[in-house]
């Protein structure tokens, strides 16, 4: 009897774990996860992330005033090009500003204010 319910808790723990990693994996495939990040000491700030496929990408990057557009694909990064008309950048910056990805705080305020 002592065996068999250590064999249910254990399933249990590696059934939780495979769903939790499984949602990770939905969530980064449908591009439901935040990849805006920030480092103050570099300067490059990844603006946004569009998908074009399995393993391939299009990065928009800021690296200072500049904005750059860069391919990637599975092990390699290609320049494609530098926007340095002003009124592009802005233009570009404010629609990656709008597609913000979900995120948990926002849900729950949408849930607190009804």
């Amino acid at each position: 009897m002592l065996w068999l319910s250590i064999l249910k808790m254990v399933a249990v723990l590696v059934g939780v774990l495979g769903l939790i990693f499984l949602l990770a994996y939905l969530a980064r495939r449908l591009g439901l996860s935040d990849f805006r990040r920030r480092d103050d000491r570099s300067g490059v700030e990844v603006v946004g992330i569009r998908s074009l496929g399995p393993r391939r990408q299009v990065i928009v990057l800021k690296v200072g005033e500049a904005i750059l557009l860069v391919g990637a694909a599975d092990k390699s990064l290609t320049p494609l090009m530098e926007i340095r008309d002003p009124a592009e950048r802005e233009k570009i910056l404010k629609g990656f500003e709008k597609s913000a990805p979900f995120s948990f705080r926002g849900i729950l305020a949408k849930f607190e204010s009804s």
